[in-house]
């Protein structure tokens, strides 16, 4: 109380969710950086510059897609797996949005949302040949199981044996994904 904050950082949408919700009652006009906030997320929300000081982060599900489908040519299917959480829910409307007009797209794609990580296992140990995965990973199964992202991603990498992993974030390299 006798110190306040000179600046505030916050990492990542929920964290910045709630300090600007807060921020009037708790730390009125004190400067807030973000580190790790998804440019759509600064766009669907438009904070003005005295409520956020950044640079979004740009995730390009599009582009990570339309490369992976370049090196894997003879892709047939392309498995898209989401969550339930509200944020994997927000997840699977952007691929949604941002696959339904690839212009190299696949004969099928895919969306594995919500199952539990259990039947997700079972499920990609059966791909193979033509069958491409991309997920940002999830932080809530169909069982109602937490994940962080990442764990999720290590998870599905390692249950695909045959079929090529592709995720947006960096964080997923060394998880097992090709890319």
């Amino acid at each position: 109380a006798h110190r306040p904050p000179r600046a505030i950082v916050v990492i990542g949408d929920p964290a910045l969710n709630f300090i600007l919700f807060h921020r009037p009652a708790l730390f009125p006009g004190t400067p807030v950086v973000h580190v790790g906030i998804d440019k759509a997320y600064v766009q669907t929300h438009r904070p003005t510059q005295a409520q956020l000081l950044g640079v979004p982060v740009e995730y390009d599900f599009r582009g990570t897609v339309e490369q992976a489908l370049h090196w894997h040519p003879g892709t047939r299917r392309l498995l898209v797996i989401t969550g339930t959480s509200p944020r994997d829910r927000i997840w699977e409307a952007r691929a949604r949005a941002e696959f339904d007009d690839l212009a190299d797209k696949p004969a099928m794609v895919e969306y594995l949302a919500g199952l539990s990580t259990e039947a997700l296992k079972a499920r990609l140990q059966g791909l193979g040949a033509g069958d491409l995965v991309f997920s940002p990973g999830y932080y809530r199964d169909g069982t109602g199981r937490d994940y962080s992202p990442r764990d999720a991603i290590a998870e599905i990498a390692a249950a695909s044996p045959r079929a090529p992993v592709y995720g947006p974030f960096s964080a997923f390299i060394g998880t097992g994904i090709v890319g």
